[in-house]
């Protein structure tokens, strides 16, 4: 299996913190979860403390953030100005997506404005 695009699980973390702590090797838990060593290296690197251990919670914090910072900006977030048009639209106004865009008919069932799931 090609894991290349993988994200560590939190077991595999645990696996990490572990390995490390009883003396192994980079390159040998990275043997071991048949991952890179860079990969270990910077799992490490992520959960280091200030007094030079490791935390697997810490690692996953670290990684959390950064990920996040990656992301595109949704573009319907619940109170944000689109969502706040699109609701008053389908809910208020009656407001039909099909009635935009015709090709939504054909894609699946049609709501009725009182079974839409934002209301």
């Amino acid at each position: 299996m090609d894991r290349r695009s993988k994200h560590l699980s939190s077991e595999e973390r645990g696996v990490i913190f572990a390995e490390h702590s009883r003396g192994s090797s980079q390159r040998a838990i990275g043997e071991l979860l048949t991952r890179p060593a860079s990969t270990i290296c910077r799992e490490l690197a992520r959960g280091r403390r200030d007094d030079g251990t490791c935390c697997p919670q810490a690692a996953r914090r670290v990684y959390d953030v950064r990920r996040t910072r990656c992301r595109r900006p949704r573009k319907l977030v619940e109170g944000g100005e689109i969502h706040r048009f699109v609701h008053d639209h389908l809910v208020h106004r009656r407001w039909s997506p099909v009635g935009q865009r015709p090709e939504l008919a054909e894609c699946g069932p049609t709501f009725q404005s009182d079974q839409l799931p934002c209301a």
